[in-house]
């Protein structure tokens, strides 16, 4: 197990960043991209943590999240100078100009050296217009000050790339963890327990890990799963007097844990509703309305079987023969009970056009950022390495009911398109 000021698996992106805030004019903008909950937020405080540590007055830094900040570049602007120093807001408008001179004059009143503007949920800027954005990664350039801007997103920079910002910026992956990594980290905070029972726990974080891998590698997750399905393992020993050396009964007690995490996992959704991001049920309705069709698109990806979208998909599909991959999806378990199953990008777009109510509109959407920003909020989850940008695939995280809430805001019959429910 490699650990590096308290991270773990992260040793090159903090030894990049340290080096890249310390040293002079190395780089304006820093593009820090990956999964959600691979490290990224982690690693970039303490990286800030230490720089602050060793220039004190000097360096001056903040974040910005941009989930709350979207829907409007005044409250952008005001949530950065505010950011910086209470009380530097007044007058602030939605000018970029404006912006800009406030800015300058609060770093110059200051005497700040450096001054670090990190964007969080970076690829929801994307809704801005992308001469806002090319401002925002040229504030050293405008601002005539040492300001380093650092986005943080799970899209790579090549999404950005339509910002007119033509200089590319330093760019560091945070690769998602393998299995190994995951365990590791769940044996990194271990909970409380006996002693007897905790030299166990290995092959208990190993069991979480495997049971839930295929559709969820969130770190937070996976510790909340673990720890609070921890004590019922202890529970269930110490009730029933199992001896935690038995190899024979303690594998019966796992293959028993098994339905009980996968079921607790059905309900981490909504747990994680109240998260510091914000409930993201509230998010959810308050998404845009091709947004809500996209979640809506996915959802049916994700229940049902591919041969059966032109059936509910196609207006004019005429009579489906009953093909026997159909018959064999039928007699199958129901897919909310099996899960949700991956499904490539194109497919996605396929269902999205066919049921949104703007074809016309919707076709010219940068439907990456959409997705981006579904992602970001742990509604959707990419199953494909970062890297394959020609085929990527998704898997839908969000519950039946969120997304029966958000057809009914716009007006979708969603049971009426599921395989699972509709009438056959």
């Amino acid at each position: 197990m490699v650990k590096a000021t308290g991270l773990l698996f992260r040793d090159h992106q903090l030894e990049l960043l340290k080096s890249l805030l310390c040293t002079a004019n190395s780089t304006s903008v820093i593009h820090c991209f990956g999964h959600r909950s691979s490290g990224k937020s982690a690693t970039i405080t303490e990286a800030l943590r230490v720089t602050e540590a060793e220039r004190e007055s000097e360096f001056r830094h903040l974040v910005v999240n941009c989930t709350e900040v979207c829907s409007s570049a005044r409250l952008l602007f005001q949530d950065i100078l505010d950011g910086l120093w209470r009380g530097s807001t007044t007058g602030v408008s939605d000018s970029v100009g404006d912006f800009v001179q406030q800015l300058r004059r609060v770093i110059g009143e200051h005497g700040w050296e450096q001054v670090v503007i990190v964007f969080d949920k970076a690829e929801r800027l994307l809704h801005f217009p992308s001469q806002l954005v090319a401002a925002l990664l040229r504030l050293h350039e405008l601002t005539d000050r040492r300001v380093i801007v650092i986005t943080v997103s799970v899209l790579p920079w090549i999404n950005f790339s339509t910002t007119g910002f033509l200089v590319a910026p330093v760019q560091i992956a945070f690769p998602s963890y393998s299995k190994e990594m995951l365990i590791d980290l769940l044996l990194n905070s271990k909970p409380q327990g006996p002693k007897h029972l905790l030299s166990h726990y290995d092959e208990y974080a190993r069991l979480v890990v495997d049971t839930v891998f295929s559709v969820s590698r969130d770190v937070k997750e996976l510790n909340y799963l673990a720890h609070t399905n921890w004590p019922k393992l202890v529970a269930a020993m110490d009730a029933e007097g199992i001896d935690a050396t038995d190899v024979t009964t303690r594998n019966h007690l796992w293959k028993t844990m098994r339905p009980m995490l996968q079921s607790s996992h059905d309900d981490l959704f909504f747990h994680f509703d109240n998260s510091t991001d914000g409930p993201a049920n509230e998010q959810t309705l308050d998404l845009p309305k091709f947004s809500k069709y996209l979640l809506i698109a996915a959802y049916c990806a994700s229940y049902n079987p591919a041969i059966s979208d032109r059936r509910f998909f196609l207006k004019n599909h005429g009579k489906q023969k009953r093909h026997w991959s159909m018959e064999a999806a039928s007699g199958k378990n129901s897919a909310h009970q099996v899960g949700p199953k991956v499904f490539p990008f194109d497919r996605l777009m396929f269902i999205f056009l066919q049921i949104v109510d703007n074809k016309q509109f919707a076709s010219k959407l940068n439907i990456a950022t959409q997705v981006a920003t579904l992602t970001s909020m742990g509604l959707l989850w990419q199953a494909s390495a970062n890297g394959n940008l020609d085929a990527p695939k998704y898997r839908c995280m969000a519950t039946l009911d969120t997304v029966q809430r958000v057809s009914k805001q716009i007006g979708f019959d969603l049971m009426s398109h599921l395989f699972d429910f509709a009438s056959r």
